[in-house]
């Protein structure tokens, strides 16, 4: 009997919309019980087979979270609105259960490496900020009011080039980028993104002259201060860096400090 309330239980169908009239007190437990140890299978191989990517962590996680909330949140609905002593005893058998998966869950070592691995990649950041910058001028450069993209249109198809993880679709983040709508940054929030390529152009001339060559480092510092730091604004921005660079900047010196090419050798 045990078996056909497991294998004939409305809380473990596919369904569009919660089959409430079907469910029995009766059924809470063996679904429940069923559908842990299924969830459970789940974790073990995404901790086992899991990668550090959106398609390979994320997304089975987020099923395995929202497959557990749907079906528990049935149960606490039914109970909410026809209490009865079987019903609330059913509960409390599988509470227990249900408390240490959820724990188990939110306290995996592998998934929470897995997400750190992300977070500390080097893409994390630089993305964000060329996100930024990208929506900024695509905003000012290609946006059309009423037009057949949305501002979150703009945000999400940029944001497919430039994030490590996709954004939900339900993102509103430009409605709290208050940077390029009620600050003095409209089409120019790309400066802190360049001015990391300067200062990254910049330090790269000490390391070809040499860390630690004393002499070298010397002269490229007298250099550095007789053109950037002497120069200022008496002269185009882009100049005064060609006087001290001896060509116009180059993104080369970022992507090395970022990771994403071989770093220089230091002589």
């Amino acid at each position: 009997m045990a078996a056909d309330y497991q294998y004939n239980n409305p809380l473990l169908e596919d369904f569009l919309f919660p089959p409430y009239d079907a469910i029995q007190p009766k059924h809470v437990s063996p679904a429940i019980l069923s559908l842990l140890d299924q969830l459970e299978s789940n974790l073990v191989e995404l901790e086992t087979r899991g990668e550090p990517t959106w398609p390979k962590l994320v997304e089975p996680l987020e099923k395995i979270k929202d497959r557990l909330s749907v079906v528990w949140g049935i149960v606490n609905h039914l109970n909410a609105v026809m209490d009865s002593p079987e019903l609330r005893s059913a509960i409390e058998e599988v509470q227990p259960e249900k408390v240490k998966f959820q724990l188990r869950l939110d306290q995996s070592k592998p998934v929470y490496t897995a997400f750190k691995a992300i977070r500390q990649s080097s893409e994390w950041e630089s993305l964000n900020e060329l996100r930024f910058a990208s929506v900024d001028l695509e905003l000012h450069k290609n946006y059309i009011p009423g037009g057949l993209e949305s501002v979150f249109d703009i945000d999400q198809r940029v944001s497919r080039k430039t994030q490590v993880m996709p954004l939900q679709p339900e993102d509103r983040f430009l409605c709290s980028f208050s940077h390029i709508f009620a600050d003095t940054y409209a089409a120019g929030y790309y400066c802190y993104q360049w001015a990391e390529v300067l200062a990254a152009d910049a330090f790269s001339a000490f390391e070809e002259a040499g860390l630690n060559n004393e002499k070298a480092v010397k002269e490229t510092g007298i250099k550095f201060r007789e053109t950037v730091l002497a120069l200022g604004g008496g002269k185009s921005p882009l100049q005064v860096f060609i006087d001290f660079r001896g060509r116009e900047p180059s993104p080369e010196p970022l992507r090395r400090y970022y990771g994403l090419k071989p770093a220089l050798a230091v002589s």
